[in-house]
């Protein structure tokens, strides 16, 4: 089954947490501004409607979503506008709010029944009908999955969010591509998927809580058409959302037959960020004091175990057609990278190896431009002929590579010429270097070859290797190497053309 739709369930669930897309010093403004936003999501909303003094009262509330792979029906038994003396307005939402999705495409049907429910909520809406302020609190909010029906068949499954202890705040501003922005403090959050899978009888058990989370989103919905991104980010739509959050542990537990497999990570800390845009789309995700523990049938221990000081992971990169190139970078983080004993023993038992902790780090940068927008649903499906893009620039900003006693360092940068596709058989023909130093690789080869890990034939050609591109550096086996790319096919290592 494909998965739904991203608008559809936002704005659903955007109806329980608190979060209104428009309100004004009025009741029925309120209304009438929510009910306007809900449709540029594609949503219908309708309701039977009473005044009573200061406050509208809503019964039997109902949107419906109509997309390419199914609906969206949801159901709120009262929701509540009270116009307060301050010129605000007090939103009150009945305790439970139900929605059903039913799916299919060209694999298979899927129906689901979610309730939300809540405890402690207050919503307090502000401001005028240009700029819309909301802020709410909750002791608990969860949403749970009552039934899932997959191809006719009811499934034993077990699927559960809860935030608590949230407060937060929440703004619109304008009419034809609202502008939103948001945060949100919640004291923790838990989510649970289990469940037994109804063909083989795998047991799966997932858990993963989090504490001390902070959030902060800033979106323009413009154009909302989840069939043709490509439009929406020439009207001007773009998402933006930032999470960090303290203590997290994530649990997995899988039975199938006598087979069983468990995960066990707890972290100190991480950070995720996502942005899509007119400019780019970026992600970033990065976890500190990570640990790790594995166990299952199919490993050969009790258990193994491993522990990292920083992880990492991020992208930034354009999404659009352009004549001209535009700045992209990548990065990967993997510091302080330990692991159990037990797996040392096997490959060290006599200790030969230092078993400081290890370190991989990589950061590129350039410049590079699309050639057919990757978003335009048509150009996926068919592609112009050639390649989607041209590289203008690359550059290794750090790698750093420590392990087992060795270090291998580097930068460099090259630029590409797109016009020569001859030079290097259809790649743009580059131009450029980069600087490496490797410090204890003659010692770290050294002991392998003693614990016959390598052979002593292999590593005479390995030194072969790095005589030829490589020369002594200042300091104690320590080597360097130069290696430079011309336009004109040359290869040098160390001022020798090796090509």
């Amino acid at each position: 089954m494909k998965q739904w739709t991203a608008p559809a369930t936002a704005t659903a669930l955007a109806l329980v947490i608190g979060a209104p897309a428009q309100a004004d010093v009025s009741a029925m403004q309120v209304w009438e501004s929510w009910r306007a936003q809900a449709e540029a999501f594609g949503q219908t909303i309708t309701a039977q409607t009473e005044v009573d003094g200061d406050t509208l009262r809503l019964t039997d509330v109902v949107t419906t979503f109509d997309g390419p792979d199914g609906t969206l029906t949801g159901t709120l038994d009262t929701l509540e506008f009270q116009e307060r003396a301050d010129g605000t307005v007090a939103i009150t939402l009945a305790p439970t709010y139900a929605f059903r999705m039913d799916m299919q495409d060209g694999t298979g049907t899927a129906q689901v029944d979610i309730s939300v429910t809540h405890q402690g909520l207050a919503i307090i809406a502000s401001g005028d009908a240009d700029a819309i302020s909301y802020s709410y609190l909750a002791d608990t909010i969860a949403a749970t999955v009552d039934s899932l029906v997959v191809d006719g068949v009811q499934q034993d499954a077990t699927i559960a969010f809860t935030v608590s202890d949230m407060t937060g705040d929440y703004s619109v501003a304008g009419t034809d591509a609202p502008e939103i922005a948001g945060t949100i403090t919640a004291g923790a959050i838990g989510v649970v998927i289990a469940g037994t899978d109804a063909e083989d009888g795998t047991v799966v058990d997932i858990r993963l809580d989090y504490a001390g989370v902070e959030a902060t989103t800033d979106s323009v919905l413009a154009m909302m058409d989840s069939n043709d991104m490509a439009a929406m980010l020439a009207a001007g739509f773009s998402v933006g959302a930032e999470m960090l959050h303290g203590p997290a542990s994530v649990a997995v537990a899988v039975q199938d037959g006598d087979e069983m497999f468990n995960l066990n990570m707890t972290m100190e800390g991480g950070s995720f960020y996502t942005a899509l845009g007119a400019d780019g789309m970026a992600y970033d995700i990065g976890a500190v004091g990570l640990d790790a523990a594995v166990s299952g049938s199919e490993i050969p221990f009790p258990e193994l175990t491993a522990s990292v000081d920083e992880l990492g992971f991020g992208f930034d990169m354009p999404v659009q057609a352009t004549d001209t190139p535009s700045e992209f970078s990548a990065d990967l983080t993997l510091a302080g990278l330990t692991v159990a004993d037990m797996l040392w023993m096997i490959v060290d038992p006599g200790q030969n190896l230092p078993r400081d902790p290890a370190t991989l780090i990589v950061e590129l940068s350039g410049q590079a431009n699309w050639l057919f927008d990757i978003m335009d649903p048509e150009l996926q499906e068919n592609p112009p002929a050639g390649p989607p893009g041209e590289l203008h620039a690359l550059s290794l900003d750090d790698l750093t590579l420590s392990l087992v006693g060795a270090r291998l360092t580097g930068t460099g940068a090259f630029t590409f010429d797109n016009t020569d596709l001859e030079t290097f058989d259809g790649l743009p023909a580059p131009t450029g270097g980069i600087d490496l130093q490797l410090v204890g690789g003659q010692g770290l080869l050294d002991k392998l070859v003693g614990m016959g890990l390598v052979p002593e034939d292999q590593a005479m050609a390995a030194r072969m290797m790095l005589g030829l591109f490589a020369r002594p550096g200042d300091g104690p086996d320590t080597l360097t190497s130069k290696i430079e790319v011309r336009g004109d096919g040359a290869i040098l290592a160390n001022g020798q053309r090796l090509q």
